[in-house]
């Protein structure tokens, strides 16, 4: 129950934090102009010119598209009430999907509506179209707030998908200086020796400890020989040298993995 109340609070935060509002008269007309950027989460009113509305053009801001919005959001309306998660057959989930892509033209891949934001919060969501949303949206957000989301997700008992487009979303952050914190890597140590994540996602987590190798290596450098030395899986503790012999100590002994021990990971 915290875990999702988190949840709640968290994008409560984020959508209360991006929200405006631009109304322009009825009988007026906002022009912008080639190379202009105008972007609110709410526009009523008439947009013209060669300019873009939140990255995109402005004519997507139409009545007829703001009403096929307003018939796409009840698909992702979801009960308060319900907390049971509703999973969707594949032809529903490409549905979801090619609704996803009619709003990020609507609203720019880096502007999710409130409702999307919604539908991440609620428990009752699909984690498929949960993981879509994260890739085709929040990946492209530079809110550094956002990795502890992708952090609570990652300890959570959320599905495969879900975890995968966290840790994407995670290696894929533009403003990884800002974003990636020397604490998180404690949080990494923790999952992969906790075995709460598939044998591919510990492989995916992994991987991302080497973009924390540029910012803090010494650390980095700790998280990995503890890997190597301690870790019970023999794939691991393979990475985790060859990480440390890409960037520091490559007098470490190989470690013998069989085809037993990587066919787990491809399965």
């Amino acid at each position: 129950m915290k875990t999702k109340i988190f949840f709640i609070v968290f994008f409560s935060l984020i959508a209360l934090k991006a929200q405006s509002t631009l109304i322009i008269g009825a009988n007026a007309s906002l022009d912008v102009q080639t190379g202009a950027d105008i972007c609110s989460d709410s526009l009523s009113g008439t947009v013209t010119g060669n300019g873009t509305f939140c990255e995109n053009p402005t004519e997507v801001e139409s009545e007829t598209d703001k009403k096929l919005l307003t018939d796409i959001e009840k698909y992702f309306r979801l009960s308060e009430v319900d907390e049971q998660i509703k999973p969707l057959n594949e032809s529903e989930q490409l549905f979801y999907e090619e609704l996803i892509k009619i709003i990020s033209q609507s609203y720019g891949s880096n502007n999710p509506p409130d409702f999307l934001i919604d539908y991440l919060a609620h428990p009752a969501g699909d984690e498929k179209i949960k993981a879509v949303i994260i890739r085709d949206y929040l990946t492209n957000m530079s809110d550094p707030e956002l990795v502890d989301y992708y952090f609570l997700i990652l300890n959570s008992e959320s599905g495969i998908a879900l975890k995968r487009e966290a840790i994407k979303a995670l290696s894929g952050l533009t403003n990884k200086e800002e974003a990636l914190q020397v604490e998180q890597l404690d949080m990494i140590s923790d999952i992969l020796f906790s075995g709460v994540l598939s044998p591919s996602l510990n492989l995916d987590l992994i991987f991302l400890l080497s973009e924390y190798y540029e910012f803090y290596p010494h650390e980095t450098n700790s998280v990995l020989i503890s890997l190597y030395d301690y870790s019970n899986d023999p794939v691991i503790k393979t990475i985790a040298r060859d990480i440390l012999s890409q960037f520091s100590d490559n007098s470490l002994a190989e470690i013998e993995v069989s085809a037993e021990d990587w066919e787990k990971y491809w399965h």
